[in-house]
């Protein structure tokens, strides 16, 4: 995809030196697009987070000192980015047909007609979906004491905010364990990991997010600042060993969610596989 984003840059550089206006906003917008789906590639790959996020801070309130851990904004905003140039290209190309000052935006080897008519379809289509993953994506963060673990989740909608505020301690929560959501998408399925915290009580309805359960909190592993296995060993720790969870509260607990280099990872990542296949 970056591969392709360059190729537009240089598109779009031509066409300023041509003079033509329509094309480089076209092959700009493009750009936008294309780099937005590479950074989007990286991010679900789980390349993005290095190292330990300047956004995890320590805390401190009413239920005691602690570890804050935010959701990505970073990640919504570039997928609305990158719908919205998109968008911008498909409308430009759709214009610059029907106003006879360029067809070049057009994919050759079709009916160039029919082409800019759903080029228009499609850009206001992405349009739209790119401003409502901007201004509707859910925002809120994890906190974690040495009591028990809170979910704040503030979700927008056209007409109000809501937060959703849930708090469990560690002794009623039963497991901490991997799942993933799948996201059924055409013939392709996307998997979104989970951290499941597994609780002997029922969860409030009002206090559940629509991928918890009637026993279980589902973080949404992806959407928060720490590298997805980090955070995961950390809470099955202070879970199953209760001995350690007064780190939390201590000065530079935040370190606690550093995660181990990149190689180390690939590396790591590289054994299970070869482990899952050679049982498989």
């Amino acid at each position: 995809m970056w591969t392709l984003a360059a190729i537009g840059v240089g598109m779009a550089v031509q066409a300023l030196i041509a003079e033509s206006w329509l094309v480089a906003a076209g092959a700009a917008c493009g750009t936008l697009f294309l780099g937005g789906l590479g950074w989007t590639g990286l991010s679900a790959a789980g390349l993005d987070s290095p190292k330990l996020a300047r956004r995890i801070v320590e805390c401190d309130d009413s239920r005691g000192r602690g570890i804050r851990v935010p959701n990505r904004m970073a990640s919504p905003l570039v997928l609305s980015v990158s719908l919205c140039g998109g968008a911008v290209y498909a409308l430009v190309a759709s214009l610059g047909y029907y106003s006879g000052l360029s067809s070049s935006l057009l994919p050759s080897g079709r009916e160039a007609n029919s082409s800019a008519t759903l080029l228009g379809i499609v850009g206001l289509v992405a349009l739209v979906s790119g401003l409502c993953v901007g201004l509707l994506s859910p925002r809120g963060e994890v906190r974690i004491y040495p009591s028990g673990i809170r979910r704040l989740t503030r979700r927008l909608s056209m007409f109000k905010s809501t937060t959703l505020d849930t708090y469990r301690s560690w002794e009623e929560i039963e497991i901490v364990c991997a799942d993933e959501e799948i996201v059924h998408s055409g013939a392709v399925d996307v998997h979104h990991p989970v951290i499941k915290l597994g609780t002997f009580d029922p969860i409030n309805l009002k206090e559940r997010t629509k991928f918890d359960t009637e026993r279980a909190l589902a973080l949404m592993a992806r959407t928060y600042v720490a590298e997805p296995h980090t955070f995961l060993e950390l809470l099955r720790r202070l879970h199953e060993q209760p001995d350690l969870r007064s780190d939390v509260g201590r000065p530079g607990a935040r370190e606690l969610l550093r995660p181990p280099a990149l190689r180390t990872r690939l590396k790591s990542g590289r054994k299970e596989k070869n482990v899952d296949g050679s049982e498989s």
